[in-house]
């Protein structure tokens, strides 16, 4: 068993990322990854995983096409970098990160910036990892940090997350991509429930790295917003919306 480099000519031959099963539900998230995927590989994205059926795998690419709203030119950036179940407590984590800083390298990029967060929030491997590894923090905004490895930490003023300024919509939206297979099933979920709950609402699909420097959160692929103010980049189920909702409203009373 080995690790395989996902690209164009073996994509619908493999499992990618987490809609893991056959059934239709998981069947039709794959495809919308590997659509997206297919879109970005001119753009030099690259999947690594683990010959398995499971979540074992690391995505990255230079950080001027990455669909996150940062800025970090001649850097390698991790999108994504998951090791779950029975293989967490392997090797796989440092291989796969290893594996990305080689990468960087021969590519001649300064090496490596991944957007995290200070605890355990959802889909962001934690900053203490990063940091057993030499990252060092060089922004912060939101909840979310970045972090950046390389030799020159002089010169680190060119790495930075976008302050966009969001101003399209005055109740509830959700900005989001198929980066990750899900999206697009709860985006709508929750879309509907607002609209049941008397709460306008609208899901948007962003098309393009300018849509997403211009609307989306550090976390790139799901921003949710309620009245101008980021709620979270979580991709919701309906009780946590109604749960979000109710924090909200009590803050404002």
């Amino acid at each position: 068993m080995d690790y395989i480099n996902i690209d164009k000519n073996n994509i619908d031959e493999h499992h990618i990322c987490c809609a893991l099963w056959s059934d239709k539900r998981n069947t039709l998230a794959a495809s919308y990854k590997k659509a997206w995927m297919k879109d970005r590989f001119e753009d030099w994205l690259e999947f690594i995983k683990w010959d398995v059926r499971w979540k074992v795998f690391i995505e990255f690419w230079p950080a001027e096409s990455m669909w996150k709203p940062v800025i970090a030119n001649d850097y390698m950036m991790i999108n994504c970098i998951w090791v779950a179940g029975k293989f967490s407590g392997q090797w796989h984590w440092d291989e796969l990160l290893n594996m990305t800083i080689a990468r960087a390298k021969k590519l001649w990029k300064k090496w490596l910036v991944v957007v995290s967060a200070d605890k355990n929030i959802p889909y962001l491997t934690e900053k203490k990892f990063y940091l057993k590894h030499w990252f060092k923090q060089v922004d912060r905004h939101l909840d979310f940090v970045l972090l950046a490895l390389n030799f020159d930490w002089d010169n680190t003023d060119n790495i930075k997350i976008i302050r966009n300024k969001w101003e399209d919509f005055d109740w509830l939206v959700i900005y989001y991509s198929h980066q990750c297979p899900f999206t697009e099933e709860y985006a709508h979920i929750i879309v509907e429930e607002a609209k049941n709950m008397w709460l306008d609402a609208k899901a948007v699909l962003l098309k393009n790295k300018k849509e997403v420097d211009k609307y989306a959160c550090p976390f790139g692929t799901n921003t949710v917003y309620l009245w101008w103010e980021f709620l979270t980049h979580s991709i919701m189920s309906v009780k946590m919306l109604r749960k979000l909702l109710d924090k909200k409203l009590d803050n404002k009373n």
